[in-house]
This record gives C-alpha cells, sequence and structure tokens, in this order.
C-alpha cells in the first residue's frame, strides 16, 4: 500500500479477521482508493457494502441436453481428414521410442540429493541461530 501502485487487486482480503480488524481494513482500502483503483473480490456483507461497485458472477447455465457427436440426428454431418502421416521426430533414434529420456534411477538421485540439501540448509541455519544466541548483545 505504500509503493503507490496505480491498480491494486485484492482477492479476499478480510479473510479470517474479525470485525473490527475488518473494520480498519476497510478503512485503509477508502484511503487506497483515493490515489489507486482497487479491484476486491470479497464475499463477506461489510466488504460489498463498501464497494464504490459491485460485480456479481454467477455460473454459465447447464445445457438442458448434452449428446454425444454423431447421435444427435439434428447435427450436421462433418467432414474429417484422414490424418496425415505422423511427424518425424528430428534425431531421435529408433531404439529410443517409448522410453522415458530420464530414467527413475536419475529422478530418485535427484529427489534424494534435493531432500539432502533441504536437510543440509536447515541444520545449518539451526546451527547459526545456536551460534548467534551464544554472543553478547551489540549496543549500536
Amino acid at each position: 500500500m505504500l509503493a503507490g501502485r496505480p491498480v491494486v487487486l485484492l482477492d479476499e482480503p478480510s479473510a479470517h479477521l474479525d470485525e473490527e480488524t475488518e473494520q480498519v481494513l476497510l478503512d485503509t482500502l477508502a484511503l487506497l482508493a483515493r490515489r489507486s483503483l482497487v479491484v476486491v473480490v470479497a464475499h463477506r456483507p461489510a466488504v460489498l457494502a463498501a464497494a464504490d461497485r459491485v460485480v456479481e458472477l454467477s455460473p454459465a447455465p447447464v445445457p438442458a441436453r448434452v449428446t454425444a457427436p454423431g447421435t444427435d440426428p439434428a447435427e450436421p454431418e462433418v467432414v474429417r481428414r484422414r490424418p496425415t502421416a505422423a511427424p518425424e521426430v528430428v534425431g531421435a533414434e529408433p531404439d529410443d521410442a517409448g522410453r522415458p529420456r530420464w530414467g527413475m534411477r536419475t529422478a530418485t538421485v535427484l529427489g534424494a540429493l534435493s531432500t539432502a540439501s533441504g536437510v543440509a540448509l536447515t541444520a545449518t541455519a539451526g546451527w547459526l541461530i545456536t551460534r548467534a544466541s551464544e554472543q553478547p548483545p551489540s549496543s549500536t
């Protein structure tokens, strides 16, 4: 809100707020709306009441009767072309057809490395926090 953007889009900004906090949010949005376009997606009545314009969206109507193509006698006949030959893949060898480029072993190794990296990063962060807590506070 401090960046001064010309358009602000908010999705359910008052979700999980109590009424008092929601009112603070609505007051802040009113101030923001003086200098920016504010678009809010909301369901709560207080937010809708604070809006200059409310646009209600409803689902598209479902057709009463759905039929599979070719089963409706009123449906016009469609002329379909026969499929042409399959496109040739450049650079592929015939014995590689149907085989994935990367095997299960590669995926397992990459997954294990990713997990090990996460554990190492967490351990390093814990060590750094512990070391920092042992230092005397600095008075700057």
